[in-house]
């Protein structure tokens, strides 16, 4: 049988990568120094590599939500509602 899986791509912005897994956790790494800034779990199985600019990070969850974190700490600016 054929697995399921999906492959998310790590983000490279401004000296920090910002990952994701399927099984809702999201973390911010320092380039340089292989440092975890900051890990969170959203608690939604991500579908989506991350998004981001300088202020913010944007995910989709399997139940077809948008997430809106902070780029600096990963916490949750807002959530969408994609229903």
């Amino acid at each position: 049988t054929k697995a399921d899986y999906l492959q998310l791509t790590p983000e490279l912005f401004k000296g920090d990568i910002t990952v994701t897994s399927d099984k809702g956790e999201i973390a911010q790494i320092d380039s340089r120094t292989g440092r975890i800034i900051w890990k969170q779990n959203l608690g939604a199985k991500i579908t989506t590599s991350a998004t981001l600019n300088q202020e913010r990070i944007y995910v989709a969850t399997g139940d077809a939500d948008i997430l809106i974190l902070d780029k600096h700490n990963g916490h949750l600016i807002k959530r969408i509602n994609g229903e």
